[in-house]
């Protein structure tokens, strides 16, 4: 059973204590990983994955499969996608087991960008259509120079329609 054992001995009037710890490990034993926040970065983000500090493991992390530089640490932190484990060997009683954590995926919400375009001559008090190609994860939202606000907008174009009276010139704002 896991904890902390004392061994008392004595001879004579002295006496003398010793403890241990002892940590037992089973095949059901996985690593936990946590992280400081949503699994989710930003551009220019950065994420620390963190597991308890174990007596007596040697611990390497591993992204897609590739071992990291970083080792033996209880903390990674990253700025980069991916699928994150991490393994620990157990030295005890002269025998090594290697556990695994299950996998903590971390991905990331590439910056969205708006490109405007459309050009047209007109009648008067006629429709015509301003496209805007989205790129990015959505759902985005955007104002047009006239204030017309989308909030949804779940494909990659969106097709804005304007009545003019006079010669126009739209933009985008941030």
């Amino acid at each position: 059973q896991s904890g902390t054992y004392t061994l008392l001995t004595s001879v004579g009037s002295c006496t003398a204590t010793q403890s241990a710890t002892v940590q037992l490990y089973d095949d059901t034993y996985r690593p936990s990983l946590s992280t400081n926040g949503s699994p989710v970065l930003c551009s220019g983000q950065r994420l620390t994955l963190t597991t308890p500090k174990r007596p007596e493991t040697a611990m390497s992390w591993e992204r897609d499969g590739v071992t990291l530089t970083d080792r033996n640490q209880n903390f990674l932190v990253t700025t980069q996608p991916g699928s994150y484990i991490l393994r620990e060997m157990v030295s005890a009683c002269e025998s090594n087991q290697l556990f695994t954590s299950n996998p903590l995926v971390v991905s990331r919400i590439e910056s969205a960008s708006a490109l405007l375009s459309g050009n047209q001559v007109l009648n008067y008090d006629s429709t015509a259509y301003l496209t805007v190609e989205l790129t990015g994860q959505p759902p985005f939202s955007l104002t047009l120079s006239d204030g017309t606000a989308y909030s949804v907008v779940n494909g990659p174009t969106l097709r804005h329609p304007v009545r003019p009276k006079q010669t126009t010139s739209y933009t985008l704002r941030e």
